[in-house]
């Protein structure tokens, strides 16, 4: 936990919170091969293209091989850097009896720091299907929401026992608040 957060309450549970390594180390491959082919076929392109019914001639192929080839490095290296960072950082979930801690949400995903957000500021939770059996567990707040990936954890119960617990802790939490409101 950084040290400008400060946690509520006592701890529930705690989760491993990062990109899955084999799943990643695969795309990681997979993007290097690619890069491997556009340079080929950049260099190799002799005869006309046929693509979908299109025809192109071999200097447009060579052309549009030599543009993937000089963009495909993006993607090589932002997989790479998420390679990296599931290695090598150390990020994690935490359920505390009055909030959770989560890594701060950022651009490229990769940030350490966390954020410690009490349920009071969650004004709904929802589990939203994306892509292929992921699903995201989105927390509303006023200021928007964050996303919470199942793929993120180390297996699907973890994600799973996340949810029921999280429900738990904040019907817990707004009933202590309701029963210390005088009437």
């Amino acid at each position: 936990m950084s040290d400008s957060t400060r946690t509520f309450g006592r701890v529930i549970c705690e989760f491993e919170y990062r990109p899955n390594r084999l799943q990643t180390l695969v795309l990681f491959l997979l993007a290097c091969g690619g890069e491997v082919m556009f340079c080929y076929l950049a260099v190799k392109i002799d005869q006309p293209v046929n693509v979908r019914g299109f025809q192109i001639t071999p200097q447009q192929a060579r052309l549009l091989m030599t543009a993937l080839a000089l963009l495909a490095p993006t993607g090589v290296l932002a997989l790479g850097g998420l390679m990296v960072s599931s290695l090598f950082q150390q990020r994690r979930l935490v359920l505390t009896d009055e909030s959770v801690i989560l890594p701060k949400p950022s651009w490229h995903g990769l940030s350490s720091a966390e954020i410690e957000l009490p349920f009071e500021a969650i004004k709904a939770t929802a589990i939203c299907p994306f892509i292929g059996s992921t699903r995201l567990l989105r927390l509303d707040r006023e200021i928007g929401a964050i996303s919470i990936p199942s793929n993120m954890f180390p297996n699907r119960r973890d994600f799973e026992e996340l949810v029921v617990l999280l429900s738990d802790a904040r019907n817990a939490a707004a009933e202590r608040t309701s029963a210390d409101k005088p009437e």
